[in-house]
């Protein structure tokens, strides 16, 4: 799985985790030959947090990603990357990728955006 950089802020950083293909599958089955990120799911990290935990990572994943090994190796993985010591206080919600619905204003107050639509 690669995780790909999403937002930051001071506190926190997201991700969408996905992989890599090399053919794109349309939602009337046509296959299309090309190079593309499948997103399965997202995390968000917030560190420092000011309680007694200090670390808190939010993460949405199918449910054959819940398995505790591979909690575990997204937990360590997330920690080791981002330089928070393993040692460190924290909590993890993992919870199942299911239908989500996106609601955005990407247009900013000069009606600029950063998106491409059809």
């Amino acid at each position: 799985m690669i995780a790909s950089f999403t937002f930051k802020t001071r506190a926190s950083i997201s991700f969408y985790l996905g992989k890599y293909s090399d053919e794109l599958v349309l939602d009337d089955g046509f296959t299309i030959s090309a190079r593309n990120f499948k997103v399965l799911g997202w995390i968000e990290v917030h560190h420092p947090c000011y309680d007694h935990i200090k670390t808190q990572l939010i993460c949405s994943l199918p449910a054959d990603y819940h398995a505790w090994e591979k909690q575990n190796a997204i937990i360590t993985t997330m920690l080791a990357i981002l330089g928070i010591p393993a040692d460190e206080t924290y909590e993890a919600r993992f919870f199942n990728t299911g239908d989500i619905t996106l609601i955005e204003q990407a247009d900013d107050r000069d009606g600029l955006t950063d998106r491409i639509s059809s």
